[in-house]
């Protein structure tokens, strides 16, 4: 659940934009960035290890498939926030793009709730 409310911080933090665009919003999304950075980050690499398919493949294997969409991520991400920001302003072109972290996290939180996660409580009786 780390890495759905890192998502939603960070969609928020960007939706700021739509009240303001001055330098104390800007400081205030840049320090919720970080804090929502810091959430998710440890907990993606912690739910991979739990997947089925790294524990099929292995955690190597599994690692660098993650890391390979992770970059990708890296690289799509400017070319979309380009593409927004040609067809909008800047401050609508974060709006737009916070609104589909927040809207991506909601499906993940969908998608994690009718697949199941396995807890503490759940793995320690096994």
């Amino acid at each position: 659940y780390f890495i759905f409310a890192g998502g939603m911080i960070t969609g928020c933090s960007m939706i700021l934009f739509s009240f303001a665009g001055n330098t104390y919003v800007v400081l205030l999304a840049v320090a919720l960035l970080g804090i929502a950075h810091a959430m998710s980050l440890s907990s993606q690499t912690t739910l991979l290890a739990e997947t089925h398919l790294v524990e099929t493949l292995g955690m190597g294997t599994g690692m660098g498939v993650f890391r390979f969409w992770e970059r990708v991520g890296n690289v799509a991400g400017p070319f979309i926030m380009a593409a927004l920001i040609a067809g909008w302003n800047y401050q609508q072109a974060v709006v737009i793009f916070g609104a589909g972290i927040i809207i991506s996290s909601l499906i993940y939180l969908l998608l994690l709730r009718k697949t199941g996660v396995r807890n503490e409580t759940t793995t320690a009786n096994k």
